[in-house]
Formats: structure tokens, C-alpha cells, sequence
């Protein structure tokens, strides 16, 4: 089999067609990227809030169910978060902190808020969830250092509500 010649007329792309299909690219990345760095950050974000929701739920649920207090320890300097009850040994909440399930990667809690106590934003904070069905009214504040969410804990409801932004929901209780 043979193949044709190309026509003396027909010619690859010139180098300036190519530039142009370069600029183009580059442009369309440079737009692009910001948006998915957003898309990520906003993903770990909403993972630390779901995780933290979720926990909150179970820990509700073991509460009414064992008929015993359940409390959520989160440590704001390592950024960790676990949980125990109030029956349990000095031993086992030594091992129960040791467990301690770490937040997304550049995710902070930026501080936890009160109602009636004001804010915490260094050491260990710990939300409690009584045998009787409520919680402790409080609101998590995570960050990312760009972004930020509130997790708000009711103390009758049966979920735990999320805001995409910081809400300061007790700012006179805490002044």
C-alpha cells in the first residue's frame, strides 16, 4: 500500500496557531484552579462538619439509649476530636483520648461557643449530651483560614444544624 503526498499547499499549524492554543490553555488552568482549590477546601470543610454532625448524632442516641451522660472533647490546639461517658474509668478516657480522630487536613476549630459562658479557642473544649435527650447549646467554629462553618448544637433538636459562614450566636452572653 502507498500512501499520498500532501499537496504542495497543505501545511501543518504555524507556530503562531499554536502560541495561541497555549495562551488559551494557560488561561482556561488559571481560571480553573481557583475553583478547584475552593471545590477541595470546601469538600474538607463540609467533611469536618459532617463528621462532627455525625458524631453529635450518635452520641445523642448512646446517651438516651444507656441512659448515661456523652461527651464531645474537642482539642482545639491538636485539632482532634473524641468522645466518652460519664461512667467511664480515668484509664479508659486516657485511652479514649489517645484515639482521638483528627480533623481534615487545614481544617481549625476556631473556637467553641457557649451559651452563657462565652467562647473557648485554646486547650479542650467538651460538649456534653445528657441521658434525657438534650445537649448542651454550643456552636463549633471551623476555619480553614479563608472560609468558615458553624456547626450549632440546640439543646432539644434532633439535628445539629450547619451555617457556611461564621455565626456568632451568643455575642452578648459572651461579652
Amino acid at each position: 500500500m502507498r500512501m499520498k503526498n500532501t499537496a504542495p499547499g497543505q501545511r501543518g499549524y504555524t507556530l503562531i496557531e499554536i502560541a495561541v492554543v497555549i495562551v488559551l490553555v494557560g488561561v482556561i488552568f488559571l481560571l480553573a484552579i481557583p475553583r478547584v482549590q475552593d471545590t477541595l477546601t470546601s469538600d474538607r470543610m463540609r467533611a469536618a462538619a459532617r463528621n462532627l454532625s455525625g458524631a453529635a448524632r450518635e452520641l445523642k442516641a448512646a446517651a438516651v439509649r444507656e441512659q448515661v451522660d456523652h461527651f464531645l472533647h474537642l482539642d482545639l490546639d491538636r485539632r482532634v476530636v473524641w468522645n466518652t461517658r460519664d461512667d467511664m474509668t480515668a484509664e479508659l478516657r486516657t485511652v479514649r483520648r489517645s484515639q482521638a480522630r483528627p480533623l481534615p487536613s487545614g481544617v481549625k476549630i476556631a473556637d467553641v461557643a457557649f451559651a452563657g459562658e462565652g467562647k473557648k479557642n485554646q486547650g479542650e473544649a467538651v460538649i456534653r449530651f445528657f441521658a434525657q435527650g438534650y445537649v448542651q447549646p454550643a456552636a463549633i467554629h471551623l476555619t480553614d483560614d479563608e472560609r468558615a462553618m458553624t456547626l450549632i448544637f440546640e439543646p432539644f433538636l434532633s439535628t445539629f444544624e450547619v451555617k457556611d459562614s461564621y455565626v456568632d450566636l451568643w455575642q452578648t452572653a459572651s461579652s
